[in-house]
């Protein structure tokens, strides 16, 4: 039988309807099931890479959808991830046999970001950090706050306050308590 190759868009929307820990194993079951229909044969082997794609959040949260590319081959089906070949020779071509990267990968890589100091070499920034470090103070600045005395001496001062502090309990207590509790005899004016 002759090779085919077909790529294909898996929607994976409805394995939202499974369990939370039953969604991942669901979705890989969909890609088969997927595979099954479209490429008309029961011998059909996953990927690795499909796999970890898959699971990569977690079994309660897989993709939405994957693109897949199915390759048949002696009445078995082999899934695997799509690469957009046009992307892959791009990059492959943009590499030049000394390895480095050509002007077009360049251009294509986003460089929207850049240092504060691009026209300093990692050599320069090295030699700055070490002359900051070296003229860095040998100790810890002190960060308590400034007190006057000595924790001594807030000890005694405390010590003082507590024995000059006037008694907040009486030296007397009442024997009898006065009850409040009004006579229903008595009426009131």
């Amino acid at each position: 039988m002759s090779e085919v190759e077909r790529v294909f868009t898996i929607n994976l929307g409805k394995v939202l309807l499974s369990a939370n820990n039953h969604r991942a194993t669901r979705a890989i079951n969909m890609i088969r099931e997927f595979a099954r229909r479209h490429m008309k044969t029961d011998d059909i082997k996953i990927d690795e890479e499909v796999a970890h794609k898959v699971w990569h959040r977690g079994m309660r949260s897989p993709p939405r959808k994957i693109r897949v590319r199915m390759n048949m081959a002696d009445d078995a089906v082999l899934v695997s991830l799509y690469q957009d070949d046009n992307v892959v020779a791009a990059i492959s071509d943009a590499t030049t046999p000394a390895g480095s990267i050509s002007d077009a990968t360049e251009q294509a890589v986003d460089t929207s970001y850049t240092t504060p100091d691009q026209d300093s070499t990692p050599d320069q920034d090295s030699e700055t950090i070490r002359n900051d470090i070296e003229d860095a103070p040998d100790t810890i600045p002190d960060t308590t706050p400034d007190h006057d005395s000595t924790p001594d001496q807030d000890s005694e001062t405390i010590r003082n306050d507590i024995e000059d502090a006037p008694d907040t309990i009486p030296d007397t207590i009442p024997d009898t308590i006065p009850d409040t509790t009004p006579d229903p005899d008595k009426k009131t004016a």
